[in-house]
């Protein structure tokens, strides 16, 4: 299961507060490590390079981490809401290539890790207080909604199959999808080597 993931990202995961830093790392320890070693596109048409490699699904959560601590001080994000996000940056894409890793990309990997997190959260824990219940529905809902306009109508069904509203935390789901969208992008990656920025950024706007 998910130890060598733990221990990837224990730094980023202890930042977490409170005892929803408990159900992260349980969660993360239920996941499987494959991710750490797949790339993080099949097709490698917008990712950077070095992510369709192996390996590049660890660098592309280490991306999605450097967005996200840089996104929550611009957007004055909660507390609560940073310990989200850290979470599912490591998590989002824990199914990517489903439960067991199939060797190419689910579209329904997001409903893979939502019903992964519903069904852990139903495990008796004493730290399941109000609060916590709180917390993992949003990063239930961050991992489910990270794909944004790409997000498979499965996903949809499954949230009016649980009765929640598509628009619930609507801010927070977003903010995931960008982290996770920008964090992909060879266009970024590209345009900030030094010698070429002027040129990319000058092509990149053309398009």
């Amino acid at each position: 299961m998910g130890i060598l993931l733990l221990k990837e990202f224990h730094n980023q995961i202890d930042t977490i507060e409170g005892g929803f830093i408990i159900v992260v790392r349980d969660l993360v320890y239920s996941v499987p490590d494959y991710i750490l070693s797949i790339p993080s596109s099949s097709t490698g048409k917008y990712h950077p390079k070095d992510e369709i490699n192996r390996n590049g699904m660890k660098y592309h959560i280490y991306r999605c981490l450097a967005f996200t601590q840089e996104t929550v001080r611009m957007l004055f994000l909660s507390d609560e809401d940073r310990d989200i996000l850290i979470a599912g940056c490591i998590l989002h894409d824990a199914f990517k290539n489903g439960v067991t890793n199939g060797g190419k990309t689910l579209d329904n990997h997001p409903v893979l890790i939502y019903n992964h997190i519903k069904e852990s959260s139903k495990i008796s824990n004493p730290l399941c207080l109000k609060y916590i219940t709180r917390k993992i529905e949003k990063l239930a809902l961050v991992c489910l909604l990270h794909s944004g306009q790409w997000t498979p109508e499965e996903a949809y069904k499954t949230l009016r199959e649980d009765g929640i509203k598509f628009d619930k935390y609507e801010t927070l789901t977003k903010t995931m999808h960008m982290i996770d969208y920008l964090a992909s992008r060879r266009s970024i990656y590209e345009i900030m080597k030094p010698r070429t920025i002027k040129e990319k950024v000058s092509n990149l706007l053309r398009t």
